[in-house]
């Protein structure tokens, strides 16, 4: 019983940390953009800090404007997602 509730545990831990295309997107739509869409996935990147997954979007910011934007999010730790233009 204690082993499995240990793997449930380690799951949940590494479940929790993973980040999504959808997280990025709701990170842009939470940041004023529409009509937003993923365009590409880096785990090797020169935008984002290491251990970070890159999410290119495009759409439309804040001011209405027709723009592009990476959207960091971290992929093993518990940190958020932050849009660097």
């Amino acid at each position: 019983m204690k082993k499995t509730m240990g793997l449930v545990g380690l799951i949940a831990a590494v479940a929790i940390g993973c980040s999504s295309e959808d997280d990025a997107l709701s990170a842009a739509q939470n940041a004023g953009w529409s009509d937003v869409r993923v365009t590409d996935t880096n785990y090797f990147n020169w935008t984002c800090a290491e251990g970070e997954v890159a999410y290119h979007i495009q759409g439309l910011n804040a001011a209405g404007n027709r723009a592009s934007a990476v959207v960091c999010c971290g992929n093993n730790t518990m940190k958020g997602c932050t849009i660097r233009y």
